[in-house]
């Protein structure tokens, strides 16, 4: 028997069951600390706060804080450089307060945003948690909140040691590109190799891929009950119908509804049979007539179904 092959929805989330090996054993098994350190925390990102790759390449090292309540707890902030302001109360000479102001003044850089190539990176998000610009990470489960803060302090360590000319937190730990911002095409490189190390391949379909993370989120927030509203807040969208992708049931998980309820209906019609018989007149007849133009089972002379 064929067995019956997944579908987009079904797949898109990357495997909740796979996370923690690739987590432990596929980023964390590099050679270099910094680079699992580094990987780990974009995985964090991803995973556990439903950012997307592009958001969490955006994240500067001003931008992480710890939370007033728990300092073992981080709160993430990741700005658009474009309407973000700029940290610590900075000012322009001409008094701009913006990102991208303070990337021209003190380093003498565009916003990734308005660069071409390998350093471009997108920003998708069209609703900001602040007046200043930016989406704060709204981990879930928190204790991946806990785990983000003692991975950021280890990683900020090594991150010192290197000479970098920019604000961006993650960086190539590669010559000849050492120091560098992070890229799409690195990331990517670099995520391959992760899941190849725990025996997977990457997989859009199947959800191996950076942005099934998101998905995962999503469903995990859905299935735990979350208020649509909240639910909407924690994935930054400006509507309820841009989650609808982020939160729909799988097919598995419809097939297993329906075949729960198909039980329960079954207990009930043991008492009543159902008596109705369709064949493809009748179908015909109530709407369906597109469903066989060359009349082969309807119509004056059809060729099948006689009796």
């Amino acid at each position: 028997r064929t067995p019956l092959a997944k579908t987009n929805d079904d797949a898109i989330a990357f495997p909740a069951g796979k996370f923690e090996d690739f987590y432990l054993k596929g980023l964390g098994k590099t050679k270099d600390p910094r680079v699992a350190l580094r990987d780990k925390l974009i995985a964090l990102l991803m995973h556990g706060a439903g950012f997307r790759r592009s958001e969490a390449l955006l994240l500067w090292v001003t931008d992480v804080f710890e939370d007033p309540d728990d300092p073992n707890r981080a709160i993430v902030r990741i700005h658009n450089e474009l309407e973000g302001i700029a940290p610590n109360n900075w000012k322009s000479r001409k008094g701009i307060t913006t990102r991208k102001a303070y990337l021209k003044e003190k380093y003498g850089r565009i916003p990734r945003l308005e660069m071409q190539g390998t350093q471009h990176l997108g920003w998708k998000a069209k609703q900001f948690d602040h007046k200043d610009g930016y989406l704060e990470a709204y981990f879930f489960p928190q204790d991946f909140a806990r785990v983000f803060m003692t991975l950021w302090r280890q990683y900020l360590v090594y991150r010192a040691g290197v000479d970098c000319h920019h604000p961006y937190a993650f960086i190539n730990f590669k010559a000849p590109h050492l120091g560098n911002p992070y890229t799409y095409n690195a990331l990517n490189y670099s995520y391959a190799a992760g899941l190849r190390r725990i025996g997977l391949e990457p997989n859009k379909a199947e959800g191996l891929d950076p942005h099934g993370h998101r998905h995962n989120y999503g469903r995990r927030l859905t299935d735990a009950g979350i208020d649509p509203l909240i639910l909407k807040k924690c994935l930054h969208h400006k509507s309820l119908e841009s989650q609808e992708v982020y939160t729909q049931p799988s097919s598995a998980k419809v097939s297993e509804a329906l075949s729960q309820a198909s039980q329960q209906l079954q207990l009930g019609s043991d008492k009543e049979k159902a008596t109705a018989s369709f064949d493809w007149k009748t179908l015909a007849k109530h709407g369906f007539e597109d469903i066989d133009p060359n009349g082969q089972f309807t119509g004056k002379n059809p060729r099948f179904g006689k009796r």
